[in-house]
């Protein structure tokens, strides 16, 4: 029960004032129920809510829920859970009085969740939709044509919600949610266009950044400028197509620009290489000066131009370019013109190059030009060398002889055979001579010293020897080999006679050259090359034809040497290419008058390339018919003849000269043709048979049969190797120059010492012939050196010999001779026969491995060098060149009855020196002689000595066989003795010799010590001296000469085989 307070009157006043009222309390309704999931599970904790200030509640852990209402509510009931729907959603009541029971509600699968939006372009963007997804992607929806999406999503799900569409960019570029329960409206976003970004770096040649440059972009939309570190960026749109170009007027760009279709992405490392500008500057004219207008093309085909009216051209290329230039016409065949230079090529172009000229020749049949093959003009010059030899001629024809015989003529040579065109020439050195390796190593001078380099050695290209400063080294030497020459020849040498007028020095020399025979060499398709003297006039010159009037009324500057490349009959003069740079003359070249070449010129060559062996023309046995007793067949430069009695039939080709079916009495000829004054070297001749005769006249690689070779004869030439069962008489005298050298270098030092030397190695393998029926071998050899010998079925008689030659129009030159391995060979094994009745080398040295032969015999061998001096006038000077005649063997072994063995001029040092009998002599002989200043020089003379690689003394050993006499008659050294000596001497089972003392000892001698023609060294030193020691038979009465006291000074001593 309650109290209330007392009601108003509406009169104003109290009404039931004072009084006391009893109010009755009615029950609230109460609304119950059970909540459970969809398979009847009670469902805990699910918040109950009533509208209209029913309150709320939640269910129990039996999914019970209870809510009081005030009597007579009205509302709704809704049971809300994150995650669920319900069944019913919820449930409405009017005017509630009485309890609600049993209100169930069942949970449904999880409810959805709304996030809407629009996406609004930005004014000027064209929008076609777009497409919007969670992060996962496993929602979206693509947008309507007015920007509206709408996305359903799980309740609870958290992630974002992105915006895409190629091209465009969105703000927000996306929208993050967190556990979403509740529908999300309005989630807009604004669309603009996407921006891609292209980058790069612009540098310079020297790869240093090039700083404030425009980088322009087509159409103007947007530019950039370079930083310090040459970088730059651009922002561009997507679908963007065209041009990114780097703009500087001192700059070409590579690439010049870089294109891009419809940029969907960004671009980075887009770089620019910024190449300095360099002009190409020249004219297009005729000798006469008229200027021709033509197209001027490169082999760059972005690098072009048209020449303007007045015949000049300029080219704008990057710093560094490589390439060629050259008129068009001078790129057809054939052109309008002949074109000097055809082609102008460029290793890098690091400068402005002005006047790169071209002279136009009109073609004509009274013409001859071989220009096309000739090389760029070089100045010498600017390789710091004099222009050209001295007006008292003291350096000859001067450096220029290197450019005109190597570099020009040289290099058309190889051009020609090898087919080089003229752009190869411009443009790659490996197909140039280089003259700097002939002006280094003795080419300067004359022509015949760089003939000499030429045919001995060959010379390498500018791509291996491109300047002054490269070494001469072997293997420059190898790659030089294969651009050898087969031979030179003059066509007239004169020396220059002057005399003195007013301080000057004035050419009186006038001569009557036959220049028809110029012109021929050069209608034959050949250049040469032709000294002159240089006139002030000459040096001066600078077009037209050259002739000189009077000598007397010129000023002599000099002597030179220039390449002449063709004749023009119209104006009766040689074409000439100059060593002075294009600035000289018409782009480096000239024309010399005939009458002027037949007057004054003093000099001129001629060379013959090497081009291989191979046959022109042959006659051979029809098929099936007999063989002809000649056959014959002829190369380019020689004929070849073959004659037999048999079935025999003779192939040439490239590869040589093949007999087949060879039989006794076979002969070969080979002769050179007329006019032919070097052969090519034939690279092997072979029969299956033997041969009586073979006679060449060409260089032979080797010689190989299966018979034997009778008589072997090769006149002014040498045969590598012979390989035969067995030889009779063999005869080489080859004219190779040995001492070319020694007179250029009396101009300048060579870097490396060229002579040129002939080797030879003559290998018989027959079994051994009985001693009563050994046959003669008489091997002859002038001029070559043998590095081996082998006739294990002959008795030999070997002479060899150094010789003294004059060629016409050259200095006198020695070829050397001896007997020694040649030079890098592992193959020379030294001498050896069934008796080496006698070996003698005059002018030269015996160093041979070892030194043997097979069988016995009762006469005397012989076993003897001997020095040479000889003489050469060079220049108004003597020059001599001396040959020691040495003696050096590991071991030298004989078994004839007697053995003599001296070194005239030379010394004697041998390992092991045995004689199966007595030893007539062992000496070496000093010889004196004074040098061209007259000062004396010294010449072998010491017999033994201690070996220089193992220290021991050399071993002297007579009588290994007990039956012959053992004694040492005479044992000679004039400037010293130091050797071991076995008088009487037997092999052990291991093969060492022993003393046994049973042979007599006779002299022992030196020269007088102290005497006058003693070299300086001994006579200072007391000497010379004997030492060492003899083994001899007891009571020999052994002589002492010169030093007398040898024995008693204990330098010597006598020994005994006795206990």
């Amino acid at each position: 029960m309650a109290v209330g307070a007392p009601r108003e009157d509406p009169a104003g006043g109290p009404s039931n004032a004072g009084r006391a009222y009893l109010l009755t309390v009615v029950p609230a309704p109460k609304i119950d129920g059970l909540i459970v999931s969809q398979y009847g599970t009670p469902l805990p904790g699910i918040p109950v809510r009533a509208t209209a200030s029913g309150g709320q509640t939640q269910t129990d852990a039996t999914g019970q829920y209870k809510l009081w209402v005030y009597s007579g509510w009205s509302g709704t009931v809704t049971p809300e859970a994150e995650g669920y729907g319900f069944d019913p959603p919820s449930r409405s009541y009017v005017n509630v009085t009485a309890d609600k029971l049993l209100q169930d509600y069942e949970a449904t699968t999880p409810a959805l969740i709304i996030v809407e939006g629009r996406i609004t372009p930005q004014t000027g963007v064209a929008f076609n939709g777009a497409r919007v997804a969670t992060g996962d992607g496993l929602y979206w929806d693509e947008t309507t044509s007015d920007g509206l999406y709408r996305l359903e999503i799980p309740y609870g799900w958290s992630g974002d919600v992105i915006p895409t569409t190629a091209g465009l960019t969105f703000a927000p570029a996306r929208r993050s949610y967190a556990h979403l329960v509740f529908h999300q409206h309005n989630q807009d976003y604004t669309a603009a266009i996407e921006m891609e970004t292209i980058a790069g770096t612009v540098r310079d040649s020297w790869n240093a950044p090039v700083a404030n440059l425009q980088i322009s972009v087509s159409g103007g939309i947007t530019s950039a400028i370079t930083n310090t570190s040459g970088a730059y960026t651009l922002s561009l749109p997507y679908g963007w197509s065209g041009t990114v170009t780097p703009l500087g007027a001192t700059y070409l760009f590579t690439p010049p620009s870089r294109a891009y279709t419809n940029l969907t992405s960004s671009f980075y490392h887009q770089d620019f290489s910024a190449h300095p500008i360099q002009t190409l500057r020249g004219r297009l004219r005729t000798e006469s000066g008229a200027a021709i207008s033509t197209t001027v093309v490169t082999s760059d085909p972005s690098v072009w131009t048209v020449s303007a009216s007045n015949g000049t051209y300029e080219l704008r290329v990057p710093y560094g370019w490589a390439g060629w230039v050259a008129p068009l016409d001078a790129t057809t065949t054939p052109g309008l013109y002949q074109w000097t230079p055809a082609y102008r090529g460029y290793e890098a172009v690091n400068a402005d190059q002005i006047n790169q000229n071209f002279l136009a020749l009109s073609r004509s049949d009274a013409r001859i030009d071989l220009s096309d093959r000739i090389p760029p003009v070089l100045d010498q010059a600017t390789s710091d060398v004099a222009a050209y030899g001295p007006e008292d001629f003291s350096g000859l024809y001067g450096p220029g002889v290197s450019w005109a015989m190597g570099y020009y003529y040289k290099t058309f040579q190889e051009a020609r055979q090898r087919g080089w065109t003229a752009q190869d020439l411009a443009t790659d050195p490996a197909k140039r001579i280089s003259p700097y390796f002939l002006h280094k190593n003795g080419g300067q001078g004359l022509p015949h010293f760089a003939g000499e380099i030429l045919t001995g050695h060959g010379a390498p290209t500018m791509a291996d020897f491109g300047s002054m400063a490269t070494t001469t080294t072997p293997e420059i030497l190898k790659g030089a080999a294969q651009f050898r020459a087969n031979g030179y020849q003059h066509f007239f040498t004169h020396k220059p006679k002057t005399t003195s007028q007013d301080g000057n020095l004035v050419l009186t020399s006038s001569f009557s050259n036959s220049t028809s025979t110029l012109r021929n060499w050069l209608r034959d398709g050949d250049c040469f090359v032709l000294c002159i003297p240089v006139f002030d006039s000459f040096r001066n010159y600078t077009s037209g034809v050259y002739s000189v009037t009077s000598a007397g009324l010129e000023v002599l500057e000099g002597y030179h040497a220039v390449c002449v490349t063709g004749y023009d009959a119209d104006q009766a003069a040689f074409r000439i290419v100059n060593s002075w740079g294009e600035d000289w003359g018409l782009n480096g070249y000239g024309w010399l008058s005939g009458v002027f070449v037949k007057r004054y010129g003093l000099e001129a060559w001629r060379m013959y390339d090497s081009t291989g062996f191979g046959p022109v023309a042959a006659t051979a046995r029809p098929s099936g018919q007999a063989p002809a007793t000649q056959q014959s067949a002829q190369t380019k430069d020689c004929k070849i003849v073959y004659t037999t009695k048999g079935p025999g039939q003779m192939t040439v080709s490239e590869a040589g000269v093949f007999i087949v079916g060879g039989m006794e009495g076979d002969t070969l000829k080979i002769t050179l043709l007329e006019g032919i004054p070097y052969g090519e070297t034939i690279p092997r001749i072979v029969s299956d048979g033997p041969l009586k005769k073979l006679h060449t006249e060409a260089p032979v690689k080797r010689v190989e049969t299966l018979g034997p070779i009778d008589s072997l004869t090769a006149a002014k030439v040498h045969i590598e190797e012979l390989d035969a069962p067995s030889f009779g008489s063999i005869s080489m005298k080859p004219q190779a120059n040995a001492t070319w050298v020694g007179l250029a270098a009396r101009l300048a030092a060579p870097e490396v010492w060229l002579p040129n030397r002939a080797f030879t190695r003559i290998v018989g393998w027959a079994p051994p012939a009985a001693e009563d029926s050994l046959p003669k071998s008489q091997i002859n050899l002038a001029g070559v050196f043998l590095d081996t010998l082998l006739a294990p079925d002959r008795q030999v008689v070997l002479n060899v010999s150094s010789k003294l030659r004059s060629i016409s129009g050259r200095p006198a030159f020695v070829s050397e001779g001896g007997v020694v391995r040649e030079s890098g060979s592992s193959a020379g094994t030294g001498l050896y026969a069934a008796r080496l009745k006698k070996v003698s080398v005059n002018g030269g040295s015996v160093e041979a491995p070892m030194i043997s032969d097979a069988l016995a015999s009762d006469f005397k061998a012989v076993l003897k060098a001997a020095s040479a001096v000889f003489q050469v006038q060079f220049q108004g000077q003597k020059t001599l060149f001396a040959y020691p005649g040495h003696l050096k063997s590991d071991g030298v072994r004989l078994m004839s009855e007697r053995l003599m063995v001296q070194a005239a001029g030379g010394d004697v040092e041998i390992g092991e020196l045995a004689s199966f009998g007595k030893i007539m002599q062992a000496a070496a002989i000093h010889h004196r002689y004074k040098d061209a200043d007259g000062v004396h020089q010294h010449l072998g003379g010491r017999l033994g000595w201690p070996s220089q690689t193992t220290g021991t003394r050399m071993l002297v050993a007579s009588g290994l066989d007990p039956a012959l006499d053992a004694t040492m008659e005479t044992l000679r050294g004039d400037l010293g003795v130091n050797a071991f000596f076995y008088a009487g001497a037997a092999r052990n089972t291991s093969g060492t010799l022993q003393a046994e003392c049973r042979g007599e000892l006779g002299v022992i001698q030196t020269k007088k010590p102290g005497g006058n023609s003693l070299p300086d060294a001994i006579r200072n030193a007391g000497g010379p001296f004997i030492e060492g020691a003899v083994w001899a038979a007891p009571g020999s009465d052994i002589k002492l000469k010169g030093d007398t006291e040898a024995i008693s000074a204990g330098r010597f001593e006598l020994k005994s085989c006795g206990p």
